[in-house]
């Protein structure tokens, strides 16, 4: 519709993924089929669920430090080089990135 042109949807969606916007009609957004889990790291959950493991293998913990990136060497997949994971653990720990995943979060 014209009344929509030059509406930001983007900022939206993210807004309404990471910082509640529009909660009160989380059933009606539900219903259209708006994915809450998409992020935009563009990582996915699965690939930020392997990045978050392997940190823990190597470090023993998953205290990462927010400026940390998925070196590129052999001991990290090569398919998470480059990854932000401080970034993204910045977002779940505080913005409620991935909460739906809250409880797996919580068994690592």
């Amino acid at each position: 519709p014209e009344d929509l042109w030059g509406m930001k949807l983007g900022f939206a969606v993210y807004n309404i993924r990471n910082n509640g916007t529009y909660s009160t009609h989380r059933a009606e957004l539900e219903e259209m089929g708006f994915d809450f889990d998409a992020q935009s790291t563009g990582h996915g959950w699965e690939n930020v669920k392997r990045a978050l493991l392997a940190y823990k293998s190597f470090h023993g913990d998953l205290l990462v430090r927010q400026g940390f990136v998925i070196p590129e060497n052999a001991d990290w997949p090569e398919d998470l080089w480059g990854m932000k994971l401080g970034f993204a653990v910045y977002n779940i720990r505080n913005n409620g990135t991935y909460s739906t995943h809250r409880a797996e979060l919580e068994e690592m």
